[in-house]
C-alpha cells in the first residue's frame, strides 16, 4: 500500500519505486486518512504497510481500528523517525500475525541504510536493524 507521500524519499523509493521494481500489485491512496487507510486494507488483504510512526501508533491507540478486518497485515516496516519500544510491542500485541521492524536512511544516501531482518522473528522491532549490502 501507497499511503505516504512520493515526494518523500520513503515514499518514492522505498514503496513506489520497490514495489514496482519487484513486479508486486500496489494500491495507492491520493491521502492518508485513518478509515480510508484501514478500509483499503481490509477490502484488498494487504498483507505489507510502510508506514511512519504516527500511523503506527494510531494503529496500537485508537479502538475504531478493531471495526476493520487487518488480519492480512504480515509485515509492518516503519521510517522515517524512530518507533519507541513501547509501540513495537504494543503493536506486536494487537497484531501478532504481523512482524514490525523500522529502518533507517536519508534522501542523501538514496534511502536505506539500515533494516531489520524480517526472516528472524526473534529479531527486536525496537531496533533500526542491520547495515544493508554495500554500506560501511
Amino acid at each position: 500500500m501507497a499511503c505516504l507521500p512520493f515526494y518523500h524519499i520513503y515514499g518514492l523509493v522505498v514503496v513506489l519505486h520497490s514495489t514496482l521494481y519487484q513486479s508486486l500489485p500496489i494500491v495507492v491512496l491520493p491521502r492518508f486518512e485513518a478509515r480510508s487507510f484501514l478500509d483499503t486494507i481490509a477490502r484488498f488483504r494487504i498483507s505489507v504497510l510502510y508506514l511512519v510512526p504516527p500511523q503506527v501508533v494510531l494503529m496500537v491507540k485508537q479502538d475504531f481500528v478493531k471495526e476493520y478486518d487487518l488480519s492480512s497485515v504480515r509485515y509492518v516496516m516503519a521510517g522515517a523517525a524512530p518507533l519507541t519500544e513501547e509501540v513495537v510491542k504494543a503493536f506486536q500485541a494487537r497484531f501478532p500475525q504481523a512482524i514490525v521492524g523500522q529502518g533507517y536512511g536519508m534522501t542523501e544516501s538514496s534511502t536505506v541504510i539500515s533494516m531489520y531482518d524480517a526472516t528472524r522473528k526473534d529479531f527486536p522491532g525496537s531496533s533500526a536493524g542491520c547495515l544493508v549490502p554495500n554500506i560501511e
